[in-house]
């Protein structure tokens, strides 16, 4: 079965203290997703060149990525997801891994027809979600906060969840709130009083950035 996902997605890096206090001024609009908090594992696909992950760092009006999602590590379920970004909106198409031929999608297929893709990349994290207050799965606000984010370009299969190297500090955690239409005012009005503002942040492109500043560093 294919997803299609079409959203916002602001972006705030914060510390574990801001963390928990956002986390209880929005308990009364907010509730936690049913899975409590859980681990999720990004494998990139991306060409031998790196030019996914490369445009991902110059900032252009259109990007795309394509990726596998493992959740709660080995044996949990796994999606081929293609994400791509235009002018801020974000648009997700999601198929359950393995694929049946006639459940891939067009935009899935065709991707992986004009890229020859191969694994490059797995980015991983503990994260919590919140939505919104009685919305159930479907509800419009999403907010999730992501914990111990790790990458590594070697030994890349779902099998070793906590290895890697820290792409932000242990103390800092990545927020992001996700959207179809514009951000609550009470949500708006708790950011600004605690001096929160988003932030442009790709895991993806400061992987790629970090793995190739060390491995310039270590050539040298």
């Amino acid at each position: 079965m294919i997803f299609n996902f079409r959203r916002y997605e602001n972006k705030y890096l914060i510390s574990g203290t801001q963390c928990a206090l956002l986390e209880a001024l929005m308990s009364p609009h907010m509730e936690a997703d049913p899975y409590g908090e859980y681990l999720v594992q990004n494998l990139y696909l991306d060409t031998e060149a790196w030019d996914l992950c490369r445009i991902s760092t110059e900032g252009p009006l259109y990007k795309e990525k394509m990726r596998l999602r493992s959740y709660n590590g080995p044996g949990g379920p796994v999606f081929l997801e293609l994400k791509k970004k235009y002018k801020g909106m974000v648009y997700k198409t999601r198929a359950a891994f393995p694929l049946e031929d006639t459940s891939i999608g067009w935009e899935l297929s065709f991707c992986l027809k004009r890229n020859p893709l191969t694994k490059k990349l797995l980015i991983g994290y503990r994260r919590m979600a919140y939505r919104e207050a009685g919305s159930g799965p479907g509800g419009d606000l999403r907010i999730t906060f992501d914990r111990d984010i790790h990458y590594r370009v070697r030994d890349l299969d779902f099998s070793r969840p906590q290895e890697g190297k820290l792409l932000v500090p242990s103390d800092q955690v990545l927020m992001e709130i996700k959207t179809a239409g514009g951000i609550p005012l009470y949500l708006t009005r708790i950011l600004s009083q605690e001096g929160i503002f988003p932030m442009p942040f790709s895991k993806v492109g400061r992987a790629y950035k970090d793995h190739w500043t060390s491995s310039t560093t270590t050539l040298a």
